[in-house]
C-alpha cells in the first residue's frame, strides 16, 4: 500500500503545463500541438471517451491542448453547444417527419374504420360497421402472431 501511495504522491508532484490527455512522443501527429513532460511523454489533445464517442467524434471543437484552467471547463460546454446545434436539430427534424406520418397513418386508419378525430361514428349502423373493420383488421394481425402470447391473448 505505502508503494501506491508513493507512486500517486510522485504522479501528482508533477506540474504539466496544460491539460489535455499524455501520449508517447512517437504517437501524436506533428501537427497536433503538445508540450513536453519528459524525453518520451508529451501532453496532448484529450483522447477522453465523452469527446469521440458517437457523433461527437465528427465534430470541429477544441479537444485542447487546454493551457488555462477557463478555457479547460469551458471548452466540454462548448463541444455540447456545437452537438445540439447540428445533431439535436436533425434528430428533431426525424422525429417531426415520424410523427406526421404517424398522425397520417392514424388518420387513414380512422378513414378506414368511420370515425371522426374523436373516434365518434354518426349512427348505429356505422357503429356495427366500424366494429367489423376494426375486428376484420385484428383478425388479420393475428395471422402474423408468431409466440403463443399474441396468439391467446384477444380482449375479452
Amino acid at each position: 500500500m505505502r508503494q501506491i501511495v508513493e507512486i500517486e504522491r510522485r504522479f501528482m508532484s508533477i506540474h504539466l503545463l496544460a491539460s489535455g490527455s499524455l501520449y508517447h512522443r512517437r504517437d501524436i501527429d506533428n501537427s497536433q500541438q503538445s508540450i513536453p513532460v519528459s524525453d518520451d511523454i508529451v501532453v496532448g489533445p484529450t483522447a477522453q471517451y465523452e469527446w469521440w464517442y458517437q457523433e461527437r467524434a465528427s465534430l470541429e471543437v477544441d479537444r485542447g491542448l487546454w493551457n488555462t484552467f477557463f478555457v479547460c471547463f469551458e471548452a466540454p460546454a462548448k463541444r455540447e453547444m456545437e452537438f445540439c446545434e447540428i445533431f439535436e436539430m436533425q434528430k428533431f427534424s426525424e422525429d417531426y417527419g415520424l410523427e406526421q406520418e404517424k398522425l397520417q397513418e392514424l388518420g387513414e386508419m380512422r378513414d378506414l374504420i368511420g370515425t371522426d378525430t374523436l373516434g365518434w361514428v354518426s349512427d348505429e349502423d356505422e357503429l356495427e360497421r366500424s366494429r367489423a373493420v376494426i375486428q376484420s383488421i385484428k383478425d388479420g394481425l393475428m395471422e402474423y402472431s408468431s409466440t403463443e402470447m399474441e396468439k391467446t391473448s384477444r380482449p375479452r
